[in-house]
């Protein structure tokens, strides 16, 4: 009789994948019945949608975001 928890064969995949290759941004594992580990969530890359986009280069200038930051700083 063995003792113990189970990995189940997708999350050594998964977690290979994060090491070797970095396909994913994370992995959240869960024990499913006190008997095997199962992955919950995978945390894709960020994609394009997530990028914030400078609509001209006053947006993206170093000075313009400071300013930004100070106006929305709380006091």
């Amino acid at each position: 009789m063995s003792s113990g928890v189970t990995v189940a064969d997708v999350c050594k995949t998964l977690f290979e994948e994060i090491k070797k290759d970095k396909k994913h941004r994370y992995v959240i594992f869960y024990i499913k019945d006190e008997k095997q580990i199962e992955v919950e969530t995978i945390g894709e890359f960020w994609s394009q949608l997530f990028v914030p986009k400078a609509t001209d280069l006053s947006e993206a200038s170093e000075s313009a975001v400071e300013e930004k930051l100070r106006a929305t700083d709380r006091q």
